[in-house]
């Protein structure tokens, strides 16, 4: 079970890298103004957040002794949601409403 959760981390991990990649690509071909690069910041700290989640909670995984902890690995899943997913959903919605405000101009 675990070789297959460190698999999954190594897939996602490879395809943020490669969003990464692609984005940066359309910013320095194209002229774009402030707000879509601003929101294209906004969105690459949100995928970074994301990917360190995984990172993190997969070590978390490696180190977890049920005999020893004192409590279920799904509480330290939940306080690392909080440490790291919750920020980069903000900074994704703050993305999201960036692009939109450039739209409806």
């Amino acid at each position: 079970m675990k070789y297959l959760f460190n698999g999954g981390i190594i897939l996602v991990s490879l395809l943020i890298i490669v969003d990464i990649i692609y984005s940066l690509v359309y910013v320095f071909k194209n002229k774009c103004p402030k707000e879509k690069i601003i929101s294209l910041i906004l969105t690459f700290i949100s995928l970074f957040l994301i990917l360190a989640f995984l990172i993190v909670l997969n070590l978390d995984w490696l180190n977890y002794y049920a005999y020893e902890s004192s409590a279920p690995f799904y509480v330290f899943g939940l306080v690392r949601s909080l440490e790291f997913l919750l920020p980069s959903f903000i900074l994704l919605i703050i993305s999201l409403i960036l692009k939109r405000k450039k739209v409806t101009k």
